[in-house]
């Protein structure tokens, strides 16, 4: 894993304390980062550590594959991430030590790809709900009810849904066309706008994440 600051562009050092980091999100206030690693080779778990990668702590240790870790843009002890611990791939939720950990959703097909909303009210995921595996559309749930709404049908696979900063939008990325391109449409599911691949030699384009609100001197994490 790499961090970089963008403006003015340098990399930031990081040390790599754990085997396969990846999957990075920033605390709150951009002073921690929240990960997926592979400790001594084992399945990923989650973890926090300071922005050089000093003093990395397990948050899940449940001997099981645990990724995707993302924070509550609102609330830095509100984690969400994806785990096969029961079976199939879900979302699970739980707090920064890692002392309460819940599933949202019922548990059915497989979900992954949660990004939190801007207000930290909303989860956007990618779900196959009602249908063949590997077959995902996007969602979007309210972790507090439980409730949630499905925006895209019908159109391929569609996965890896990004917030823009006022909420108004998600981008996804989507095979509907015959390769995968990126794609945007209003956080309701409707107007839905090709992005990518409309002119010869752009290839194929995935997993889109929105620019967020700049940070004072918070620097952009990448993984290679």
């Amino acid at each position: 894993m790499f961090l970089f600051q963008v403006d003015p562009p340098r990399r930031i050092p990081f040390r790599n304390r754990l085997d396969h980091a990846s999957n990075p999100s920033f605390t709150p206030d951009g002073a921690q980062l929240v990960y997926s690693a592979s400790p001594g080779g084992r399945d990923n778990q989650v973890f926090i550590s300071s922005l050089n990668g000093g003093a990395p702590r397990a948050i899940t240790q449940a001997g099981a594959t645990d990724m995707e870790a993302k924070v509550n843009p609102r609330n830095p002890d509100d984690i969400v991430f994806v785990s096969g611990r029961s079976g199939p791939p879900q979302i699970y939720r739980t707090n920064l030590d890692g002392a309460v950990v819940e599933r949202l959703g019922a548990g059915e097909g497989e979900a992954v790809n949660p990004d939190w909303s801007p207000d930290g009210k909303l989860l956007a995921f990618a779900w196959t709900k009602g249908f063949a595996p590997g077959k995902f559309n996007i969602f979007f749930m309210e972790p507090a009810s439980g409730q949630y709404t499905q925006l895209t049908r019908d159109a391929g696979r569609n996965e890896h849904p990004s917030w823009t900063p006022d909420g108004v939008h998600i981008v996804f990325q989507s095979d509907r066309t015959g390769s995968t391109q990126i794609f945007m449409m209003l956080a309701d599911g409707s107007h839905v706008r090709q992005l990518t691949g409309l002119r010869a030699g752009e290839g194929e384009n995935d997993m889109p994440a929105w620019s967020k609100p700049a940070r004072s001197a918070a620097p952009a994490a990448a993984t290679p």
